[in-house]
């Protein structure tokens, strides 16, 4: 009971804050990873967890999964940060460019707003947050975050939760459980959707 009334508390203290940082233009990395470990890393954590609880797991074991859900959470939301940038749309499921007009601090846009000059950081303003912004607008912002080399950045940082929540199973005995963790890990920074 105790896992699900924490993980609840943080799922919603995390999306507040993510619905907080829409009026912002500041939020660090620090901030943008304290928010989403909360809005998603709570509920995968407590996902794996219950797993490891009801499957008898003992306290290293239990502690291990939750550690891997916890990061393979920020993982997915932080490839979801990137499929909003460079997804296909129909695979994706939403406009490319939505979470720009929203106005949401994703990491993406986090990184660009702290690395771009004055002049591109004006380009990604001119569409953040403007739901009546002009397809060029969109476009013109998505180019500074990729040109910015920020699509890449958070790339790789999603890659490196993957392989530290992979790391968080070594302590498992070999089992088809365990392959079917690590394999959906790996597909949280593949999937295009």
């Amino acid at each position: 009971f105790d896992t699900i009334s924490k993980a609840s508390f943080d799922v919603c203290q995390g999306q507040a804050f993510d619905m907080l940082f829409e009026s912002r233009r500041d939020v660090s990395e620090e901030e943008y990873m304290s928010m989403v470990s909360g809005k998603t890393g709570a509920l995968t954590e407590a996902s794996t967890k219950v797993g490891a609880l009801l499957g008898g797991g003992d306290k290293k074991q239990v502690e291990a999964l939750a550690s891997y859900g916890r990061l393979i959470g920020i993982a997915f939301q932080i490839r979801d940060d990137v499929l909003g940038v460079v997804g296909e749309q129909e695979k994706f499921g939403k406009p490319i460019g939505s979470d720009l007009r929203e106005g949401k601090q994703t990491l993406v846009v986090v990184r660009a707003l702290s690395t771009v000059s004055k002049g591109e950081k004006k380009k990604l303003l001119r569409a953040l947050g403007k739901s009546n912004a002009s397809k060029r607008d969109i476009e013109a912002a998505i180019m500074v975050l990729k040109e910015s080399g920020a699509v890449d950045y958070v790339a790789g940082r999603a890659r490196k939760y993957v392989a530290d929540a992979k790391s968080r199973l070594s302590s498992l005995p070999e089992s088809k459980a365990k392959e079917v963790l690590l394999e959906l890990a790996d597909f949280v920074i593949e999937r295009e959707f």
